[in-house]
């Protein structure tokens, strides 16, 4: 006999205010106490759930980045390569941008093999590698922020 469903209708709120606080799908599912398939086909078929993840995922992406900035911050280098990867598995950051080939994206994961470079080879390396369909990165303020580097 099949489990009765037990969706609730303030699902899609909570899912957004629990997504804000970093929590990912699998926390969610196993909070509300349903398997994941439930979980899926619910994203499939409940339309204000679906725009609710949607947002959330957003949201969810934006805590993890505040994270890896704080941890960048106070000088928490095993920190911040925990976000990165994180960022990099769940948001698809190593992947590039919803799959756009002429997306050019820089591995933040794998700058820790620059880190033998003098200051002003890295930020050169980092300018150059930089290109019209990049992000934009203020290297000025890396450098006001980076002045301790050898």
């Amino acid at each position: 006999m099949a489990r009765p469903t037990v969706y609730k209708d303030t699902y899609p709120e909570e899912l957004v205010l629990l997504m804000e606080k970093g929590k990912l799908d699998v926390q969610i599912y196993a909070k509300w106490d349903v398997c994941k398939d439930t979980f899926y086909t619910w994203l499939n078929e409940k339309p204000e759930l679906k725009e609710a993840h949607n947002r959330g995922l957003a949201k969810c992406e934006a805590f993890y980045i505040t994270k890896a900035q704080e941890s960048i911050e106070v000088g928490d280098d095993k920190g911040f390569k925990y976000y990165i990867s994180l960022m990099n598995n769940k948001f698809g950051w190593e992947k590039g941008s919803k799959g756009d080939a002429t997306t050019n994206n820089i591995n933040i994961g794998s700058i820790s093999v620059l880190q033998h470079m003098s200051r002003e080879n890295l930020l050169e390396h980092i300018k150059t590698s930089i290109t019209k369909n990049s992000e934009i990165i203020d290297v000025e303020y890396i450098e006001a922020k980076d002045s301790t580097r050898p």
